[in-house]
């Protein structure tokens, strides 16, 4: 039996496209992001963090300020 026909795999394989694909979608479609520019482990981490980040500011423009920002309650 092969590594790739096992049904472990397949789960893995499935749950991926769930979890992870929209994400990467979202990405290529409101930033143009579908290569990375750098080389190297860290490097590409930090280019993984500075998109993570873009990517959040823009969710936080487009729905505006938090309700009850009141933290002294």
């Amino acid at each position: 039996m092969c590594l790739a026909c096992s049904s472990e795999t397949g789960q893995l394989y499935v749950q991926g496209k769930i979890d992870v694909e929209p994400i990467l979608g979202k990405l290529n479609v409101s930033l143009r992001f579908n290569r990375f520019w750098v080389r190297g482990f860290e490097r590409v981490i930090g280019e993984v963090e500075i998109v993570a980040m873009v990517f959040n500011i823009m969710k936080l423009v487009v729905r505006g300020p938090a309700k009850n920002t009141d933290v002294s309650k």
